[in-house]
């Protein structure tokens, strides 16, 4: 009886940080095969005025402005990243609390597995904030890879 082998959707939530690139790298060197389906997501948080009529106000458009060029520079960073390294992409960009729409994303687009930076917050800072990391690894339903910030290049 042949098995069927099960196509695999990998997950990378991403933005600006030199983290995220290393844990994209480690993906291509450690992990990607011919056929992996790769979902680049990304996922902001962006909250507008407090005061209705500040969002007609010049400096509010000027912000919008700002984190669309920023959004569009990440797209075309890792658009550029995965052709390069003749890898097939999507590029989602969500917005919200960043865990749960990882999470959230990862269910809806029946991923396989994730692989996600980790910030390396110490012991203390990661109690009291938590971390998206972790978040990630006690929420998810696939397996999670964290790719851990070390020293020196990658």
């Amino acid at each position: 009886m042949a098995t069927e082998t099960k196509q695999r959707v990998v997950l990378i939530p991403v933005d600006a940080s030199d983290l995220c690139e290393k844990a994209f790298h480690w993906y291509v060197e450690n992990m990607h095969h011919k056929g992996d389906k790769l979902i680049i997501f990304h996922c902001h948080e962006f909250h507008p005025p407090t005061f209705p009529h500040a969002l007609e106000s010049v400096e509010w458009k000027k912000l919008v402005d700002e984190h669309e060029e920023k959004l569009k520079a990440l797209e075309t960073k890792y658009k550029a990243k995965c052709e390069t390294e003749q890898i097939s992409a999507r590029i989602l960009v969500h917005g919200g609390s960043i865990g749960p729409e990882i999470c959230k994303c990862a269910e809806t687009e029946c991923v396989t597995s994730i692989v996600i930076a980790s910030r390396g917050h110490g012991t203390i800072r990661r109690t009291v904030l938590g971390s998206t990391s972790d978040f990630v690894l006690h929420h998810a339903h696939v397996p999670v890879v964290i790719v851990p910030k070390t020293k020196g290049k990658h």
